[in-house]
Parts: structure tokens; C-alpha cells; sequence
């Protein structure tokens, strides 16, 4: 699906504005925002806050339903009220983020991240047009390396995965510890040789994403 937004420069000047932006500040967090027939390119220092030294908790969300079929659930827009109340309900709960369900109940994805399970040596992740999660930019690397791949995923498949992880752009890939009342995977993260394998491949394909050609 595309928005097809009105008065958009050319995609080259486009990639030209990053490269000049990315050149300038390399180590800030660049955002695209389109708006009133605006690009805007905006760079930020880098969050203080660093990525988690470990494992983490997450749970599955008691408030938020993903409408799977709505454009808003497949870009980051303005209209962020969704993942504001995923956010508030984290930190309520003591929780890294908790993950929304669609209005079919399969998984979707957290207030900021996405959400991967490892079975065996295989890594699956929600679907994003059938079932509302964003498509993020961590997860687009790993399934554009073959890495992960798209699937209908309901709580009961937590409770049989080996290993899980979140991701985003800022805090790269990050362990599961725990989602609270369906799986724990203990402080240690994922201990099975095949799924230490699978994330380890993940962790390694954003590196080199990050890294440029």
C-alpha cells in the first residue's frame, strides 16, 4: 500500500538529503516526516539512555487492540495514541513494552517495537498487513535477509517458542526475558543452540545494515 502524499520531492533528492544529513550528524537519529505537501528531514542527538544490558520483561496487552486493517496501523503517523497507551501501560505494569493483539487476537506488535519468537532455528514474526504490526525497520532488514519471516502468531505460540526478541531502529535487537503470564525464558536470554544461533545471524545482518555498504 501506498499514501501517495501530494508535493513530494523525487526519491533522489530524497536519498540525497539523507546522505547529506547522515554525513553531518552520523552518530544523531535521523526522522522523515511528510506533512502539508512537506518532507521534512530532521536529525536529533542520539537518546542518553542506553539499550538494555540484558533480557527483558514484556507482556501482552489488557487495553490495546490493533485494527489490522487500518493504513495508520502500516506507517508511523502523527496518530500515535495506540502506542502512547501501550507505552503508559508498560510502565504501569514494570514492563520493557507490551505487545497489542489484533481484533482477531493474534499477535501484533509492542508500543515500540517488534516482536520476534524462535522456534527451533527458525524466527517468525507477526504479519503486518493481516494482522497490524509495523513493518520497522529492524524487522525489514531481517526478513529482507532471510533471516525472519512473516506469520499468524497467537499467545499460545509464545508459550512453545524457544527464545524471543524485540526490536527498533535505536535499541537494535534485545532479548526476552519473560512475557509475563505466557513464557519465561529466564535472565539468560535464549540458551538453545539453535535459536542462540538465530539470533546471533539477526544481531549480526542489522550490524552490517547499520554499517552501510
Amino acid at each position: 500500500m501506498e499514501l501517495a502524499l501530494p508535493g513530494l520531492p523525487p526519491a533522489a533528492d530524497v536519498r540525497e538529503a539523507i546522505a547529506a544529513a547522515a554525513a553531518a550528524h552520523p552518530d544523531g537519529v535521523l526522522r522523515l516526516l511528510a506533512a502539508d505537501g512537506r518532507l521534512l528531514v530532521t536529525v536529533a542527538p542520539s537518546p542518553a539512555s542506553a539499550p538494555p544490558a540484558g533480557p527483558v520483561r514484556v507482556g501482552l496487552s489488557r487495553d490495546v487492540r490493533r485494527l489490522a486493517g487500518a493504513p495508520t496501523t502500516r506507517f508511523k503517523a502523527l496518530s500515535y495514541l495506540d502506542n502512547v497507551l501501550l507505552a503508559r501501560e508498560a510502565a504501569a505494569r514494570g514492563l520493557f513494552d507490551v505487545v497489542a493483539r489484533s481484533e482477531r487476537g493474534l499477535l501484533a506488535d509492542g508500543g515500540r517495537c517488534n516482536l520476534f519468537i524462535v522456534i527451533g532455528d527458525e524466527v517468525l514474526t507477526p504479519r503486518a498487513t493481516e494482522d497490524g504490526a509495523l513493518p520497522g525497520v529492524v524487522r525489514g532488514v531481517l526478513i529482507d535477509a532471510g533471516l525472519a519471516r512473516e506469520a499468524a502468531l497467537t499467545p499460545a505460540d509464545l508459550a512453545r517458542a524457544d527464545a524471543a526478541f524485540v526490536t527498533n531502529a535505536l535499541i537494535g535487537i534485545t532479548e526476552l526475558s519473560a512475557v509475563e503470564l505466557a513464557r519465561e525464558f529466564g535472565t539468560e536470554g535464549a540458551t538453545n543452540t539453535a535459536a542462540r544461533a538465530a539470533i546471533t545471524a539477526a544481531r549480526e545482518a542489522y550490524a552490517r545494515a547499520c554499517a552501510g555498504p
